[in-house]
């Protein structure tokens, strides 16, 4: 990962409902240093004393300014809690219908980034899929408005809802170049129940696309199973498959499940050297028929019960049936990302476990 992402507090809001500096010290748990609050006006001083017991910041938030008739105190909350950019995420539908509608709403977003400039902030909007989706005279009502829009305003892309609107995210994103200042990361089914999330498999939003034309990233393959396990003229079907790729894609390894396909996983991350950017690090028992149980074909999360006792079973690194000393020596350039696709006990512990047993024993990891 070449940058530091953050992550939208609105996603875990039910835990910050319960317990705020619980659920923020979660998610700087997890890796996240950088985070984006909601409606943090009335808990400025709770999510300060928050931020700052968790070692998180808070480069942009969100809040309903553009309606506000005291936009200055929300201004000041950000400024208490380092924020740099205040985001606006709604404005509905019933006022995004014509260009007038798109222009009066730029107006007042243009005042408003004079107001946070006078208070050191940035000022920007953040769109759903109905400023895409409503179009005048064929164009999506949301030209209208960046035509009128002010260059000093910053641009919030959620990458999901403009695909949802119909755009060519990543061609949108191009366009815009620097004004885009953040992105939305979400992805899911694009028909019918859009509410509910999907493998990316299922899903028509094509999220490298999306990120490559805002932040020249690469993309990559995460393996299972049964890339190796399946076979042609006694060949692991993953070697076709690398056969053709283009030599810029890069490779996660789960080393857990290149195992359970029967590979010599050491020796498959020698052969494939540099390609191999990321290592997912589990571990447990690799036996039985889990080689050839399939989840459905309609969802990653829907398992038989051998996959299931086998993810159930899986252990911290270097308690299982996977060499995974043998595995870090093999890639100490890559990555290393640990994961559990189910754990029996305290999954917070399993993780506690295995970046302790990775503390003592990855001694060829290169920083």
């Amino acid at each position: 990962m070449t940058s530091s992402p953050s992550v939208q507090l609105y996603t875990v809001r039910d835990a910050i409902s319960a317990d705020l500096q619980g659920a923020v010290a979660r998610v700087a748990e997890i890796g996240f240093t950088k985070v984006e609050p909601y409606d943090f006006v009335a808990r400025a001083d709770e999510l300060e004393k928050a931020f700052a017991a968790s070692g998180v910041t808070a480069p942009s938030a969100h809040a309903p300014v553009i309606d506000s008739t005291e936009p200055e105190r929300a201004f000041a909350a950000a400024a208490q809690l380092g924020v740099q950019t205040v985001i606006d995420p709604f404005i509905p539908s019933d006022r995004w219908q014509t260009a007038d509608d798109a222009r009066a709403i730029a107006d007042r977003v243009n005042e408003l980034q004079v107001l946070a400039a006078a208070s050191g902030l940035g000022f920007g909007y953040h769109n759903h899929q109905w400023e895409f989706a409503n179009t005048v005279d064929g164009r999506p009502v949301y030209e209208f408005f960046l035509e009128r829009l002010d260059d000093d305003v910053v641009l919030e892309i959620d990458t999901f809802w403009s695909t949802v609107g119909g755009m060519d995210t990543p061609a949108l994103l191009r366009s815009l170049g620097d004004r885009v200042q953040f992105l939305h990361v979400k992805d899911g089914k694009i028909s019918g129940d859009i509410a509910t999330a999907l493998p990316s498999s299922e899903s028509a939003l094509e999220v490298p696309d999306a990120l490559a034309a805002a932040s020249g990233l690469k993309f990559g393959y995460h393996n299972h199973q049964w890339e190796f396990a399946n076979k042609v003229d006694g060949r692991p079907v993953y070697d076709f498959f690398l056969e053709r790729l283009n030599d810029d894609v890069v490779l996660e390894i789960d080393t857990f499940w290149s195992t359970v396909g029967g590979m010599d996983t050491p020796a498959l991350l020698r052969s494939l050297g540099d390609r191999v950017v990321a290592l997912h690090i589990k571990d447990g028992k690799v036996s039985g028929d889990i080689a050839t149980a399939l989840p459905s074909s309609e969802s990653a999360l829907v398992v038989p019960d051998a996959l299931k006792a086998a993810f159930e079973q899986q252990t911290p690194a270097g308690q299982g049936d996977v060499d995974v000393t043998a595995i870090l020596a093999a890639a100490p350039a890559a990555l290393r990302v640990v994961e559990f696709d189910a754990y029996a006990g305290d999954v917070f512990e399993g993780i506690a476990e295995s970046y302790a047993w990775l503390a003592e024993n990855d001694t060829e990891a290169r920083a």
